[in-house]
């Protein structure tokens, strides 16, 4: 018995390691955050971070795949299996999106990357892989659905995808950063409605 409790809580570690990791990531950001903090958070030793993770870089893309990258294999999912309009799906996409960056420590994780990607261009060129690619691929494909059907413009640019994600952007940086720090945060709900309102009316097709 003792031994699988201990082989059980093995499993757990690196779960841990991440929830523990998170929270510091999202206080103090990647530069900020050291390991001996992520190893007492988590109830570990440093060295028991590193039996799972060989540097801080790697439990930072490890926090990224098992938060934003989740979110974006559940949307990637949606999206493959949706029946209905393409501005529901859109906006669907959108609501989820607005959710975990609005109000779950891993929102904080866009801001993180933007503001540090300078010093530390290999995170940089991990996060663009493993979520700003698939999102923009993710959003690409709406907007082609949504062609496809008649129910977007035809003549919507490369760029659109990009206009879609950046107001995301902005919420990070102000529920994790300004808004946080003055003590105004935006609902996340007010923001992905008023985000699909105002995205549906340029992408709809002329004269819907």
């Amino acid at each position: 018995m003792a031994e699988k409790l201990k082989a059980r809580r093995a499993e757990r570690r690196p779960s841990e390691i991440i929830a523990a990791a998170l929270a510091l990531f999202a206080e103090k950001g990647f530069a900020a955050t050291r390991i001996e903090e992520i190893a007492a958070k988590a109830g570990l030793s440093k060295a028991a971070v590193y039996l799972y993770f060989p540097s801080k870089a790697e439990v930072f893309k490890a926090t990224v795949r098992e938060t934003i990258g989740l979110t974006v294999t559940h949307l990637e999912g949606l999206a493959a299996d949706f029946d209905g309009s393409s501005d529901e799906l859109l906006a669907r996409v959108v609501a989820e999106i607005c959710r975990v960056v609005g109000s779950t420590p891993s929102g904080a994780i866009p801001k993180i990357v933007l503001s540090e990607a300078g010093n530390f261009p290999d995170i940089a060129r991990f996060y663009t892989t493993e979520v700003v690619a698939r999102g923009m691929k993710l959003i690409a494909g709406i907007l082609k659905r949504g062609q496809a059907r008649g129910e977007f413009a035809a003549d919507l640019g490369e760029l659109t995808p990009f206009m879609v994600i950046a107001p995301v952007l902005t919420l990070s940086m102000w529920n994790h950063g300004l808004g946080r720090a003055v003590g105004e945060p935006l609902a996340w709900q007010d923001f992905a409605a008023e985000m699909t309102r105002v995205l549906l009316g340029g992408l709809r097709e002329r004269g819907q």
